[in-house]
């Protein structure tokens, strides 16, 4: 994908208008250009290239996918400092229809929607190569699903606007997700046919110079499963979309060779920094170190301890210690409860930090942590860079293997009944998928800023959407080889026979925890969740906050917002979700 300067893509988003736009871009939309702009050369690139960039604002923005997907679930909560999406973190009363999350995910997707339309509309006049055309037009048509699958996701029934809208409406109407959900079935097996066959095979079968970020068939293959998988749960479902999704992923795990993907070899490489494009991922939101084009994300922050409170200062390598999202005790203790076997709690998960400069060091430091029950007071040291700073070894400890460790290597001991509930919110493990050593500074925003590439789908996740198909088709013995396969590769040498599963462990509930262990905070658990049905049991069960005793029936969905409720005003009112008061 190519960048797209950011007051070009500005200016291209000012002329987009979806249901419920307001007067002052009515006039923009007229004034500043009109939609043939899309039959032009310039236009249809440029227009792909914003619909790519929208991908930023919903997943590079706390209140856009991070902050509805992560916490809130069974995953992570809410911990000290959570920004502006406590509230919907929470399920409280201040998680109303204006809170500026749901908000974004409506207007970027729609703007990203109708920006696809033009495209499509307007693209197949560009006077462009045959087979540049058919790409981009697939590109676009594949968007276009990738936006409306989010909506209804997490709004259920929606507009369909299957045209490119040139005027603002004053009045609109929800459509069934039924209908949406054939759009965009459509959209992706239309998008299949003429997008390259991966980042390396071209759409003939030929050698192709890969275009980093942009979406193939094997993205739209991974995506149509996931869609069938989802429709599947629906009440209005097709007898054949639970065997459907299991088909569609299935053949994209067995054709992954001669496509030139795969699961990379260890779980630990797909997310080491600058390899965010490796073989196994089939979808990333990019950026660009060149502020002119991308602004970076701050998903590197969220998730960051107080080590600084032990250690005396940030630094580079260990982070930004924002600590707004706090895995939940579940996760750690039980999600990842085999600490020995599997390789993927300490992949996911921070244990050790070290000393990086001199103004981190302690010739003496106390400390007291809660054991058995008892306050306990433990001193130690770090004086040296390359020390031992803190260790969480992830698993409970006695106050006298505490010590021995202490002894033994130095720095803040902290066994995993410190960051149970109600004994410590400061020091807990950071997740580490999002960290970002390669940053220019830690103190500001600009600079600190990642701008590592954020994974959206990856090719682990196609074997568990067989997986899981396979399990609600009623044949869990096709699900056996699919876990099997990414339990294998998260395995620590010489283990791989003891993560093997078997027929009798295949059940929905294996699955989501299976989910966890490996797409742990990859912006998708809420939805998992919805999904399946477990949403409001698993929050009650496992969530250490108040989202526990607030979560209703009405949060399996967001509410529809206020501003396009407003925006309506001929013919009859927007409809609000149930049990949200606009």
């Amino acid at each position: 994908m190519k960048k797209i300067n950011i007051k070009l893509f500005s200016l291209l988003l000012s002329i987009i208008a979806f249901s419920g736009c307001n007067d002052k871009l009515d006039e923009e939309i007229r004034t500043v250009i009109s939609p043939e702009f899309f039959a032009t050369p310039e236009g249809i690139e440029y227009g792909l290239n914003s619909a790519y960039a929208i991908l930023r604002e919903l997943y590079g923005a706390e209140d856009g996918m991070p902050g509805l997907t992560i916490a809130g679930t069974d995953e992570f909560r809410h911990n000290n400092d959570a920004g502006v999406v406590e509230a919907v973190i929470k399920y409280n009363s201040s998680f109303t229809p204006s809170h500026a999350s749901v908000n974004r995910i409506w207007r970027w997707c729609y703007m990203g929607i109708n920006t696809c339309s033009g495209v499509i509309d307007y693209g197949t006049e560009a006077d462009i190569s045959a087979g540049e055309k058919k790409r981009i037009l697939a590109e676009a048509r594949f968007m276009r699903a990738f936006y409306y699958f989010k909506l209804i996701q997490f709004f259920g029934d929606v507009t369909l606007n299957k045209e490119f809208q040139n005027t603002p409406q004053r009045s609109a109407e929800r459509h069934s997700q039924k209908d949406v959900y054939a759009f965009i079935i459509e959209d992706l097996n239309k998008a299949i046919l003429d997008l390259p066959l991966s980042p390396k095979v071209g759409n003939d079968g030929g050698a192709l110079n890969s275009r980093t970020g942009a979406i193939t068939g094997a993205t739209a293959r991974h995506m149509l499963a996931k869609v069938y998988l989802t429709r599947g749960y629906k009440s209005f479902a097709e007898p054949s979309d639970f065997e459907n999704a299991y088909k569609t992923a299935k053949e994209l795990v067995d054709d992954a060779s001669s496509l030139q993907i795969g699961l990379m070899p260890t779980f630990a490489e797909v997310f080491t920094p600058g390899n965010e494009n490796n073989m196994e991922v089939l979808m990333n939101v990019q950026y660009s170190t060149d502020q002119t084009f991308s602004g970076g994300h701050p998903l590197n922050h969220f998730f960051v301890t107080r080590y600084d409170d032990a250690m005396k200062a940030r630094d580079f390598v260990n982070g930004r210690s924002y600590r707004w999202y706090r895995a939940n005790p579940w996760t750690f203790n039980e999600a990842f409860a085999d600490k020995v076997n599997d390789t993927r709690y300490w992949g996911t998960f921070q244990s050790v930090w070290i000393v990086q400069q001199s103004n981190q060091t302690r010739s003496t430091y106390t400390y007291k942590i809660p054991v058995n029950g008892e306050e306990v007071e433990f001193i130690t040291s770090f004086p040296n860079v390359g020390d031992r700073g803190v260790y969480l070894p992830g698993r409970p400890m006695t106050k006298e293997e505490i010590q021995a460790e202490i002894d033994n290597g130095g720095g803040m001991v902290i066994p995993s009944t410190y960051y149970t509930e109600g004994s410590n919110n400061v020091i807990f493990p950071t997740m580490t998928k999002f960290l970002d050593p390669t940053r220019s500074t830690w103190t500001s925003d600009v600079g600190a800023n990642s701008r590592r590439p954020i994974i959206i789908y990856r090719l682990a996740e196609t074997y568990l959407i067989a997986a899981e198909a396979a399990i609600m088709d009623n044949q869990p013995n096709l699900a056996v080889p699919m876990v099997n396969a990414v339990r294998e590769r998260a395995a620590t040498d010489g283990k791989e026979e003891e993560m093997n599963v078997t027929q009798d462990m295949m059940t929905l509930d294996f699955i989501l925890d299976e989910r966890t262990r490996e797409l742990c905070a990859e912006n998708m658990r809420w939805l998992d969740l919805v999904r399946t049905g477990k949403l409001i049991e698993r929050v009650r069960k496992y969530s250490m906050d108040d989202a526990k005793n607030n979560i209703t029936e009405k949060h399996v969905l967001r509410p529809i917002p206020q501003e396009q409720i407003d925006l309506v005003t001929v013919g009859d009112p927007y409809p609000q979700n149930p049990g949200w008061t606009n």
